[in-house]
């Protein structure tokens, strides 16, 4: 059962291909935003990060530039021989007043490397116990305090500056000044005399001012900026909680890739862990340097990924709904218009079912169009199946209707046929019964005779009763011979009737051979619509997009010739099984006819013989007669009596031999008509179902054909 028409069968086919294009232009344009809109986040990020560290290492850069300044002009102080502590920690604190933003400064040298004179400052203010020169200055609220450096043995920010002559920026440290802990980064300069470093100069720079520029940054709504050190630690942020950490990614799978990007100094971009959002994020990192120095530090940028794609996802919304109002006002038109164009393969489609059904009721002539294409084809290779089949069906319908009316005729003369034979049979036996009686009086007469001399008058008398007996005898022989002729007409009658079905069974199995012809015809009628159908969707794939509704009618098309093509094979399927019925039909009708032939030579054997007997009878009657003359006269002798009887004993048994024959010849005449009768019998059921499956079809609302 067709569920769906082809209308929608197309509207889906359509909205299908139409929303799977679209979303594959949806798909692969949101893909796109989301690429666009990643590189646009990237560049901002990485244009703020640029900005970002512009300004870290401006004041950076400014600490490093200070300590350069005190570090050269210490060295001049000592290569000139005009080294004075005194007029040193002047410089050092004219340097630190001159710049408020730092925390500190401080220099330090080697033992007895800046005046050979450690001893004397044994115990002296910002010295230390062995009196090395290694004062420390500080900003403590609004003054200037003093005190000696510590922590120098160990430091980078002395060690490295002393012993490989290089400008170092410190990672950030926590330091004890005027009784308390501050976070701090250093940079340091070494002091050389004769090109030889002898001692550093350090400016302390607190985190906090760092803080102030990145911390407090703000990127792209909820992003926001780090400063992270040459080896990974967390410099500023804006979660305080983070600072002095270890960055985020450094223990997930990317923590290697970047702490190799910002020791190299090369720039990072992706999406990474983010131990403050517990979450992937995009970042980007620029190297933070300081000139002089090989360890530079990373300012990133970061911000989420749902604010970064929130405008790729309003964008991709916006395109799927445009995209579902597209497909559903393209569905709309496309029902209008393939509504139009299939509208007649309706019609057709029904007509082939009830063609297919056996309903040939309808007007073929309703089934045409002019559509100018294949459909119209296909209507007029319709229309003309079904008025061919109609013509064809109604003549088979009347051929089977006759044959019916032959095959009831030829039943009941086989069957009167048999009742007569069945009396004919009946008369032949009372004819023997009459021949013993016979018989048996020439017995007695014969007995009689031999005693003529003592009972002359008794062998005349039973003479007369013998005369009598062969007069009856005669008589049931001449209704055996009327009753036979009367079956031998019969079978006549039989044999023309079975040839009459013959012939006329010859003519339905030529008319099956014609539908057999239509239906070849339909065939080639369906297979040229199929031709035609698979040219059309070549023509509508060629159209690319805009034949693809008309390739699918097409297709509709060529399912519709594949259905009036198997239409045609069951009508040829049913023509076979017809023409199958009609051999069976001519089997029957030649056997009935030649079974009627033998009848009716059985019957004029029997008629034959009878005469014979009848001829036998009357020569019988003669000598009887001439007996009974012969005993009422007394005068014959003995000896004429007894060669009378032996005449009369020698007729009678050639009589009774006859009438044998008779008996036997009119059981086989009957059994041949039985023949007939069964062959005719089977010959109506043969027409029963030729007409049953004739009545299969019905040719107008108020007529079916006659099964």
């Amino acid at each position: 059962m067709v569920k769906r028409t082809l209308k929608f069968k197309l509207v889906g086919l359509v909205l299908a291909v139409s929303l799977t294009v679209l979303a594959g232009i949806v798909a692969t344009s949101a893909v796109r935003v989301r690429r666009a809109s990643m590189e646009d986040a990237m560049r901002e990020l990485e244009l703020t990060s640029k900005l970002l560290s512009f300004e870290v290492e401006e004041k950076l850069a400014s600490a490093m530039e200070t300590a350069v300044g005190v570090a050269s002009a210490l060295s001049a102080m000592v290569e000139e021989g005009k080294a004075d502590r005194a007029a040193a920690m002047a410089a050092v604190r004219y340097a630190l007043r001159e710049h408020p933003e730092f925390f500190g400064m401080s220099c330090g040298f080697e033992p007895n490397a800046f005046d050979g004179r450690d001893q004397e400052f044994v115990g002296k203010p910002y010295h230390d116990k062995t009196g090395r020169f290694v004062p420390y200055v500080y900003w403590d609220g609004g003054d200037i305090k003093a005190e000696p450096l510590s922590g120098y043995e160990d430091g980078e920010w002395y060690l490295i500056p002393v012993r490989e002559g290089k400008r170092v920026l410190t990672e950030p440290h926590e330091y004890e000044a005027g009784g308390k802990k501050v976070l701090m980064t250093t940079v340091a300069a070494p002091v050389k005399v004769n090109g030889r470093p002898v001692g550093s100069v350090t400016v302390d720079v607190t985190l906090d001012q760092i803080q102030k520029i990145v911390g407090d940054a703000r990127i792209m709504g909820s992003g926001y900026a780090r400063l992270v050190s040459y080896k990974g630690t967390v410099v500023s942020h804006k979660d305080p909680s983070r600072l002095m950490k270890p960055m985020g990614e450094i223990n997930t799978p990317d923590g290697k890739e970047v702490l190799d990007h910002i020791q190299q100094g090369k720039i990072w971009t992706g999406v990474a862990w983010s131990e403050a959002e517990k979450r992937n994020i995009i970042k980007v990192n620029v190297p933070v340097r300081v000139r002089g120095t090989d360890t530079p530090w990373s300012l990133g940028t970061t911000t989420r990924q749902e604010e970064v794609f929130s405008t790729a996802r309003r964008l991709t919304w916006t395109m799927g709904t445009l995209a579902i109002l597209g497909a559903l006002l393209l569905g709309v038109v496309t029902y209008l218009a393939v509504g139009k164009a299939v509208s007649p393969l309706k019609g057709l489609s029904e007509a082939a079912g009830r063609a297919a059904s056996g309903d040939l009721s309808f007007d073929e002539s309703s089934l045409l169009v002019s559509t100018g294409d294949e459909i119209q084809l296909v209507s007029e290779g319709v229309a003309t199946m079904i008025r061919n089949l109609k013509e064809t069906l109604g003549a088979l319908g009347a051929a089977s209707e006759e044959l019916s009316l032959a095959s009831e005729a030829l039943t009941k003369a086989s069957s009167e046929a048999s009742s007569e034979m069945e009396s004919s049979a009946q008369r032949v036996a009372l004819v023997q019964e009459r021949l013993g009686r016979l018989s048996a009086a020439q017995q007695e007469i014969t007995a009689s005779s031999q005693e003529v001399a003592s009972g002359s008058q008794m062998s005349a008398q039973r003479a007369t009763d013998m005369a009598e007996n062969v007069e009856l005898a005669r008589r049931a022989a001449e209704e055996g011979s009327s009753a036979v002729d009367r079956v031998a007409k019969a079978i006549t009658s039989v044999a023309e009737e079975a040839e009459r079905s013959s012939q006329m069974v010859r003519g339905l199995g030529e008319m099956a051979r014609q539908i057999q012809s239509f239906v070849a015809q339909i065939g080639q009628i369906a297979d040229q619509t199929n031709l035609l159908a698979l040219n059309a969707a070549i023509e509508a794939a060629r159209a690319g997009e805009a034949g693809k509704g008309f390739a699918v009618v097409a297709e509709e098309v060529r399912k519709l010739a594949e259905e009036s093509n198997r239409a045609a094979g069951q009508i040829a399927e049913l023509a076979d099984r017809i023409g199958g019925e009609m051999g069976k039909v001519v089997t029957a009708s030649e056997a009935n006819a030649e079974a009627s032939r033998r009848a009716l030579e059985g019957a004029n054997q029997t008629v034959e013989l009878i005469g014979r007997v009848m001829g036998s009878l009357q020569n019988i009657a003669s000598g009887t007669q001439d007996l009974a003359a012969v005993a009422q006269q007394q005068a014959a002798s003995s000896g004429e009596i007894a060669h009378a009887v032996q005449d009369i004993s020698s007729e009678t048994n050639q009589a009774l031999d006859l009438s044998q024959e008779a008996a036997q010849s009119a059981q086989q005449a009957k059994g041949t008509v039985e023949a007939v009768e069964l062959s005719a019998r089977e010959l109506m059921e043969l027409s029963g179902r030729l007409s049953q499956t004739i009545g299969r079809f019905r040719l107008s609302d108020r007529m079916a054909l006659k099964g």
